[in-house]
Parts: C-alpha cells; sequence; structure tokens
C-alpha cells in the first residue's frame, strides 16, 4: 500500500483523521491515492469522505470487495483491470446521479473505441463488448455533517484476461476486450 490509511483498520467505520497529504500524487490539485490492494476503492473513498477530505482519486490493483449496483460483486486479479473510484464534492446545485453514470460510461466507450475496441453501454450503467459485460459504473450520494454532500463514482473495467481466467460463475458473462496482458491501453 503506498498511501496512507486515515482510518483505523480495527474499526473501518471510525474515521480517526485525514492523512496529513496524499500520496503519491495529485491530479489537477486533487488527491490521488494508490493501492496494491483494497476491499473496495468506493468504501475507501466514503471512507475519505467521512474524514473531511471533499474530493479525491482512488485507485487499486485489486479489489477483494468490490461491489456495482444492487450490492453485485465485482471480480480482479491485480494489474488486470482499472478499478478507481472519484470522490467529487457536490457544492451548489447537485449532480444528478444517473446523468453522471451515464457520462461516465460513455466517457470509457469512446476511451475503448479509440482502442480499436466496439464497446456499447447497457442502460443503464454496464460496459459491454462482445455480449458480454467489460466494466461497470456506479454513482453513489453520500453526506456528512454540517451539510456536506459528494458523489462517489465508481468504474471497474476488465481489460487483461483470457477467457478461462474469469471464475467458473463468471465465464460466459463476464469478458476483457484485450485478451493479451501485453496489449497497452
Amino acid at each position: 500500500m503506498r498511501s496512507a490509511w486515515p482510518y483505523d483498520k480495527r474499526a473501518p467505520d471510525r474515521a480517526v483523521s485525514p492523512p496529513p497529504c496524499p500520496l503519491p500524487g495529485r491530479f489537477g490539485g486533487t488527491p490521488v491515492f494508490h493501492h496494491e490492494l483494497l476491499d473496495s476503492t468506493q468504501r475507501e473513498a466514503r471512507r475519505l469522505f467521512a474524514v473531511g477530505l471533499p474530493e479525491c482519486v482512488v485507485v487499486s490493483r485489486q479489489q477483494t470487495d468490490g461491489h456495482g449496483r444492487r450490492g453485485r460483486y465485482w471480480w480482479s486479479l491485480p494489474g488486470r483491470s482499472l478499478l478507481f473510484s472519484l470522490l467529487v464534492n457536490q457544492t451548489g446545485p447537485g449532480l444528478e446521479p444517473q446523468r453522471v453514470t451515464v457520462l461516465l460510461a460513455e466517457a470509457a466507450v469512446a476511451t475503448l473505441e479509440e482502442h480499436g475496441v466496439q464497446a456499447y453501454i447497457k442502460w443503464p450503467n454496464d460496459i459491454m463488448f462482445d455480449g458480454l459485460k467489460c466494466g461497470g459504473v456506479i454513482a453513489e450520494e453520500v453526506s456528512g455533517s454540517g451539510g456536506r454532500a459528494a458523489l462517489v463514482l465508481g468504474m471497474g473495467l476488465n481489460l487483461h484476461y483470457s477467457p478461462d481466467e474469469f471464475p467458473l460463475e463468471l465465464q460466459g458473462v463476464a469478458i476483457a476486450p484485450f485478451q493479451s496482458p501485453g496489449h497497452t491501453l
């Protein structure tokens, strides 16, 4: 793990204090937290919101308990998927989670198309390729003391898996658009 954990690992719902500085970087002034392994980038972004961060990006090479809409789990192997969540401060007129979900899915599809992948969106938040799911997007509202509000926008996108690497229950359901781990995105 390459970034500070601003909560008590023995009681992850109990915040301790914000990290002294985001590690290892920033994106346009927004702190970026890189992890080798997390339970969920969505949960980590919510934990960071709970300790006072208004905005951040959380990226992980692997998740042990990633989820999508309706609590459906997201499976991953280390470094083979794009797994991230954005914590977006909501001040003034609120962002509509459904609209932002579609916009994020459209951005993912456009990026895949730039790399020769004919992906499409299965309403409202699945990213599809060859009739199988290769990714998903989720938007969740969070609120805190003093009227603080934010959106946590998450994405899981399979990149480099061969069909037989998926668990049996996902074979024939999930796909990775780049079958070769050597492919560069």
